[in-house]
């Protein structure tokens, strides 16, 4: 098969121009990206607490509840960490200390069962797990005996959402 000169010099100028109509798309693509979408830790966005209710930040869920003692010396609405959603809903609160200068911030661990919000607290976590999920015996059984602890909260919640 022979193949006529004007028609190899075409396909080349075809092949260069598709290329180059591609190169400029994802630069003007990824300059824009870099300008307008892509945001570092570091950059400060507020939300309106009277339009939403919840909202996505790389790719982790945060809802709007209401919370006060002992998380908080007065009761206010904030944003909270969505960690599972389900029958019962895990959430998570970090906390700095602004009167100490090199302490690691406190997570709070909340659950919210029956449309109640329920703080897990790290010194008395194996009762208030036990007498959360009293409903679940297999469950709180598990808890009781030590099988799941304050560090398998995540495993927890979701076993209570299994096992229902």
């Amino acid at each position: 098969m022979r193949l006529d000169l004007a028609y190899v010099i075409g396909l080349i100028i075809f092949i260069f121009f598709c290329y180059l109509a591609t190169y400029r798309t994802i630069e003007r693509f990824t300059r824009k990206g870099q300008e307008e979408f892509i945001k570092t830790e570091y950059d400060k966005f507020k939300i309106c607490t009277d339009d939403s209710k919840s909202y996505r930040k790389d790719n982790v869920a945060y809802d709007l509840k209401t919370i006060g003692s002992p998380i908080l010396s007065t009761e206010k609405e904030i944003f909270l960490k969505r960690l599972y959603k389900g029958k019962a809903n895990l959430y998570a609160y970090k906390i700095l200390r602004s009167d100490v200068g090199t302490v690691k911030p406190k997570t709070f661990y909340i659950i919210e069962k029956n449309n109640k919000l329920h703080l897990i607290s790290n010194s008395n976590s194996k009762q208030d797990l036990v007498d959360l999920f009293i409903d679940n015996s297999k469950l709180s059984d598990l808890i009781f005996n030590d099988f799941y602890t304050i560090e398998n909260i995540y495993l927890i919640v979701k076993a209570y959402d299994l096992y229902q």
